[in-house]
């Protein structure tokens, strides 16, 4: 079973959690520091998934539309984990399109190239064929200029105590800042994994 604390907000079968922000790494420090249901060894690797150019979909499609790309992430998310992670994974949903993931760090690599693979090929569902075959979405902002955004994608960053120490939630929260931002020169779907023995 996957391990998480849930509410009124679950989607789907109880497995995906919604906290609020600015509770999330307090609660991630408390459950690496005393839950031995995280994971059974003190290695870990945290998967902070954002969902990219969503605020354009919203924009564009709307925001029934949007929770349609929410719940269809989170189930492709609890698929991918129940599949290819562990019975003791940790799955929460931050806030908008913000997820993450706690595994063991040989399984993050797995889950986010199964994650970025669901996701690309079921997205199509949620455009009209002209966006889809353009690749592209066009918005107007409040200038009334038209901006082109691209197709939903996701930016996984993957941080791990497995080749530095971690013993603190700003530090996964710095180092996850930093990976996600730099995926995110990168176009299309992609997972990075800081690798950095300091």
């Amino acid at each position: 079973r996957l391990f998480g604390a849930f509410d009124s907000d679950t989607v789907t079968n109880n497995n995906v959690c919604r906290f609020h922000p600015l509770r999330l790494f307090a609660l991630f420090a408390a459950l690496v520091a005393v839950s031995p249901f995280l994971c059974d060894c003190p290695e870990f690797a945290v998967l902070y998934i954002d969902i990219d150019n969503f605020k354009a979909y919203n924009d564009t499609y709307g925001f029934l539309q949007g929770d349609e790309v929410i719940k269809f992430f989170a189930e492709t998310l609890i698929s991918v984990m129940q599949d290819n992670g562990t019975p003791a994974d940790f799955l929460g949903h931050i806030g908008g399109d913000d997820f993450i993931a706690i595994t063991v760090p040989e399984k993050a690599e797995e889950i986010s190239s199964r994650l970025i693979r669901c996701f690309d090929q079921g997205i199509k569902n949620f455009y009209n064929s002209d966006d889809w075959e353009r690749g592209y979405v066009l918005t107007v902002d409040r200038k009334g200029r038209e901006r082109v955004f691209p197709i939903l994608t996701l930016s996984i960053a993957i941080v791990s105590n497995e080749y530095r120490r971690i013993d603190s939630h700003w530090l996964v929260s710095e180092i996850a800042a930093e990976l996600k931002q730099y995926a995110k020169t990168y176009p299309g779907s992609i997972y990075v994994r800081d690798r950095r023995r300091q």
